[in-house]
């Protein structure tokens, strides 16, 4: 991926520990633990519904370790100064990410914060819709999904990328202000605080 020497997002290690615990736990919390933790084992406490939930919450594991790892490519390609692959048509493939990770695009952009919304909304009604499936919630937190889901898409591809390189390097036509601080020697030997706005043109 062009990242040497990266440094990890230690909050989004922490985060993605945190919603994998709950993939694998939030059924048997739901329940006070008395069902069984594996979902192909049924016991005379678990409920449809709670299997179902079950097999979701392990089978979208991998979704999960997915927006970790475009989460940490993100903060890489902020603190590097890089840019990700495929980036001469990034709405483009934005929008294609965003088809299959939830939230992929916006982290694809290196609008994380975005990207993690979009992916906290999206498990919590596609979690909701399974679990609540045999009632009329259910099916409609489903329509509200598919709703959601073609929002971020277009989102991902309206966006646009917040990579600090791309507004003052690579962009033309947009006129992103650039702010900067620093902190240099002045005539006098003490030190100055120097503020700057340049507007690329």
């Amino acid at each position: 991926m062009g990242i040497e020497k990266g440094e990890p997002d230690m909050y989004g290690v922490f985060a993605t520990g945190g919603i994998t615990a709950l993939h694998l736990a939030l059924p048997s919390m739901m329940n006070n633990f008395d069902i069984n933790f594996f979902p192909w084992i049924m016991d005379d406490e678990k409920e449809r519904r709670d299997q179902r939930l079950q097999y979701f919450l392990w089978g979208t594991l991998p979704l999960t370790f997915s927006v970790s790892f475009y989460n940490q490519l993100a903060y890489q390609y902020h603190r590097k100064s890089l840019l990700p692959p495929l980036f001469e048509d990034p709405d483009a493939t934005a929008a294609a990410v965003s088809v299959f990770v939830p939230g992929g695009g916006m982290f694809y952009k290196g609008r994380r914060f975005e990207g993690w919304c979009f992916y906290l909304s999206e498990m919590t009604l596609a979690g909701y819709s399974v679990y609540q499936w045999d009632k009329t919630s259910g099916k409609a937190a489903a329509g509200g999904l598919l709703l959601l889901k073609a929002v971020e898409v277009a989102v991902s591809y309206a966006a646009s990328p917040s990579y600090r390189v791309h507004r003052t390097e690579v962009s033309s036509g947009d006129n992103y202000p650039d702010f900067s601080v620093g902190i240099n020697t002045g005539i006098s030997g003490s030190d100055e605080v120097t503020l700057s706005v340049s507007i690329p043109f």
